[in-house]
């Protein structure tokens, strides 16, 4: 456990071409282990023996798509809660269950949780019966990403990688596009996993990977640095991440330059840079008043990058809920979910409790934040009350000098309503010779 301040109560895709979308044939020996997306219809394979394994978050929206097709409403549909769910018998068992031909050689997966547990979860396959298995990712199509992976450029452009550009889009990429189409540059967007020639990179003005932090992009990173592709990461920024992003040439989080950065060029005012930000966010938010004396704790995505890549709970925000009230038996525990999981959890402390206000109202009542690494613990480092990190963060590594970290993200972080005249900046952080922070 990583403490910036302990209290003394505390006990403990858009537009560009490809030469042809993935299809099953496309999977050789190689590639077998690795999720592959379908940007075809998922009725290429209705003829083969496959099954399909989707979480119960995205289970509405795949019926949408199996009912265009009679032969895919047949296929069988394993519904799981969490990725733990996943084992190679789980998988034979429902197979046999469903009178289907053994070995099965391919399965399609509908799964928000990422490439991460994915990934793992075909390692544990791959010892036994199901090691030949071609996974088929067809989550972008479910969600609807699909119609952004396919027009043309017919101009400069940049290419923009992105997982889910169905949310992203509609709150950052739209603001980035426009910066870019300022200059009489597109923005084309991409699935990191696709299969384009590298004759449209060589042609672009640089590559954006949105968080590009998932092993999803790793191939991707690979081949960009091999053909000396100009790239930088672009992530939503902080104070507050809805109306901010950032870029950063060598990755996001703990990637980010800032993590071994000394931070000497920040400006000699940075106290008051922090303080005149912290009134801008609180003063005008009401203060919770529910509860009394509470610590406040922030729940995050137990399938989000930062947690899976940066904390130790890597199963989830039930294990994190059950350490926290084994560590304050008999505090006042006030929980927030994250507004984007659907999951239900448990609380066992009779002095526990959930909450839907805002962070910052939370945050202005509570005695102490307690939580992984969110960006929650940045905005109440920000305001002043104690804040205890279980997770690995930027904070973490710069608790000798919190507020002039926090001003560093400040200089970083671009508001999406700037006018284009930030053209230039944008540009030199794709291909530039240097990350620089940008105001």
């Amino acid at each position: 456990m990583t403490e910036l301040c302990s209290p003394a109560s505390t006990k403990t895709l858009t537009r560009f071409k490809t030469k042809k979308a993935i299809q099953p044939s496309d999977i050789d020996e190689q590639d077998s282990k690795k999720p592959m997306p379908i940007y075809a219809e998922l009725t290429t394979l209705k003829d083969r023996p496959f099954f399909i394994v989707c979480t119960r978050k995205l289970y509405a929206k795949l019926s949408l798509v199996l009912q265009t097709d009679k032969a895919l409403q047949t296929k069988p549909v394993l519904l799981i809660d969490s990725p733990d769910a996943l084992s190679e018998k789980a998988l034979v068992d429902f197979a046999l269950a469903n009178k289907l031909a053994m070995p099965i050689n391919a399965i399609v997966t509908v799964c928000e949780w990422g490439s991460i547990k994915l990934s793992q979860a075909i390692d544990r396959w791959a010892k036994g019966a199901m090691s030949n298995l071609a996974i088929f990712d067809a989550t972008a199509q479910v969600l609807g990403n699909s119609c952004f992976y396919k027009a043309s450029p017919v101009q400069k452009y940049v290419i923009l990688y992105s997982l889910n550009p169905v949310e992203q889009y509609p709150m950052w990429l739209k603001h980035i596009e426009a910066w870019l189409n300022s200059a009489g540059i597109e923005l084309i967007l991409r699935h990191p996993l696709q299969n384009i020639d590298i004759a449209l990179h060589q042609q672009s003005e640089g590559a954006l990977l949105w968080n590009g932090s998932l092993n999803t992009f790793d191939s991707l990173k690979h081949t960009l640095a091999q053909f000396k592709i100009p790239f930088s990461f672009v992530e939503c920024g902080f104070f507050t991440q809805k109306e901010h992003v950032y870029f950063d040439k060598q990755g996001i989080n703990l990637h980010t330059s800032l993590a071994n950065d000394n931070l000497d060029w920040v400006p000699n005012n940075y106290a008051q840079m922090v303080d005149k930000k912290a009134h801008q966010l609180f003063d005008n938010v009401e203060a919770f008043d529910e509860r009394k004396d509470y610590i406040f704790i922030p729940l995050q995505l137990g399938h989000d990058s930062n947690i899976q890549l940066n904390s130790s709970f890597t199963s989830g925000m039930q294990a994190f809920i059950d350490y926290i009230e084994a560590t304050y038996p008999y505090q006042t525990l006030v929980f927030k979910a994250h507004p984007l999981d659907t999951n239900e959890y448990a609380l066992s402390n009779t002095n526990s409790y959930w909450s839907t206000a805002s962070s910052l109202s939370l945050i202005k009542s509570a005695k102490c934040v307690h939580g992984i690494n969110s960006t929650v613990l940045f905005e109440s480092t920000l305001y002043g009350v104690p804040t205890i990190f279980e997770g690995d963060s930027l904070l973490v590594r710069h608790s000798h000098q919190p507020k002039k970290l926090l001003a560093a993200l400040l200089c970083k972080q671009i508001s999406i309503s700037s006018a284009h005249t930030i053209i230039d900046e944008v540009l030199e952080n794709i291909g530039g010779n240097s990350c620089v922070g940008l105001g």
